[in-house]
């Protein structure tokens, strides 16, 4: 009885305290807003929050952050500690505009973090993004003014 009861014992710590371990790890995206005017420019804020004693392999972009949506400008990553939580938070953030009207999917960003005294890596996504880009109204009604 008390070799059953020990076993439940230790199977729970071992399955929760790798969970809570990681409810420490968020990864969020955001857009200033949904929706924009081709041409018209919007900052991505990136946030990750992890203990202090990971490591995060951060997500890389060259000029594109997905099909028509491109990146005008990046900030360097900003690191914000926390001693008393014991957390590191990274903030980033991404000026974007796009040239083509449309609804566009962008893909949860991925990172790769890493405790510190382990050799495997895992991985935390943000949630997808939806941007709409919007052409300008015209009204064919009226005269073209000069």
């Amino acid at each position: 009885m008390k070799a059953k009861l020990l076993f439940g014992v230790l199977a729970f710590m071992v399955l929760f305290s790798s969970n809570m371990r990681a409810q420490d790890v968020h990864a969020i995206a955001r857009f200033d807003t949904t929706e924009i005017l081709i041409g018209d420019q919007i900052d991505l804020n990136i946030t990750f929050s992890m203990p202090l004693d990971y490591r995060v392999l951060w997500p890389h972009y060259k000029d594109t952050l997905a099909r028509n949506i491109e990146i005008i400008s990046m900030t360097a990553v900003d690191t914000v500690i926390n001693v008393a939580e014991n957390l590191v938070e990274m903030l980033q953030s991404i000026t974007i505009t796009s040239f083509d009207s449309g609804y566009y999917y962008i893909a949860p960003l991925k990172f790769q973090y890493q405790p510190i005294d382990d050799t495997s890596f895992l991985e935390a996504s943000s949630i997808p993004l939806y941007l709409e880009v919007h052409t300008m109204e015209v009204d064919t009604t009226q005269a073209i003014k000069a």
